[in-house]
């Protein structure tokens, strides 16, 4: 049931229509489609999905905005984006990875693990998330950032791999 979901409700959440107004409701297609989404959220424009079939393991919380050309490998895991989150554009939610050493039949093998965002992120531009990762709440990822590790809450992270830069203070707040 899952994949025929997919198959009509997939492709009109993906047209690549420019009116502000078929932004604000892309969410309910994604929903149609078997995606869990919690409320209304921003979805700016085309994204990827893999596997097909695997839109039931994506969940994203209320208040968010998804930029274009977002990249979600589901492979055999979850990914969870919490509430009132920024995903820039490019960003990679990398659930699958594969073995370092070949074997005979078997090859590298899958390995898949979640992806887990809290509340209040900005995930900037280009920037890859790999599986087994945890973003707490209120956290800051600069662009082009590789995400190998967990974050903690309230920090400002950067670099390849994502490194804590600093505390996130009220400060920071735009006025």
């Amino acid at each position: 049931m899952n994949k025929f979901k997919e198959i009509i409700f997939w492709p009109l959440f993906n047209l690549k229509i420019r009116l502000s107004i078929y932004d604000e409701l892309r969410f309910i297609f994604l929903r149609l489609a078997g995606a869990n989404i919690k409320g209304r959220s921003v979805f700016y424009a085309r994204m990827t999905f893999r596997p097909f079939g695997g839109l039931n393991k994506l969940s994203i919380g209320r208040g968010c905005f998804i930029n274009e050309g977002v990249r979600f490998s589901l492979a055999k895991s979850k990914i969870s984006i919490g509430n009132e989150c920024l995903i820039g554009p490019n960003v990679s939610f990398e659930c699958a990875g594969h073995g370092l050493v070949h074997k005979p039949i078997v090859g590298r093998g899958l390995i898949s693990k979640d992806i887990e965002i809290g509340d209040r992120c900005w995930i900037s531009a280009d920037v890859t998330i790999l599986g087994g990762v945890t973003i707490g709440s209120d956290v800051v990822v600069g662009a082009k950032s590789l995400v190998t590790k967990s974050l903690d809450s309230g920090f400002l992270y950067c670099g390849i791999p994502a490194k804590k830069i600093r505390i996130l203070t009220t400060s920071d707040e735009i006025g």
